[in-house]
């Protein structure tokens, strides 16, 4: 079974960001969206260690695809 890595950027129109860790097969990624705060927020995770990079203003009905 191969391997890949991802590499944990978050990628937005015209630039990306860097400093949220990488990541491989088997590690447990999780997103915690916070609705409730003012802007709303979405944190990511990889194997429960918050990454440094988060995403605000999110609109107020949103969709997963997993």
């Amino acid at each position: 079974m191969k391997t890949k890595k991802r590499l944990g950027k978050i990628d937005h129109i015209t630039d990306d960001t860097k400093g949220n860790g990488s990541y491989e097969d088997g590690q447990r990624i999780s997103v915690i969206v916070d609705m409730t705060t003012d802007p709303r927020k979405v944190v990511f995770y990889i194997d429960d260690i918050e990454q440094p990079n988060y995403v605000i203003g999110i609109p107020s009905e949103i969709r997963f695809w997993v």
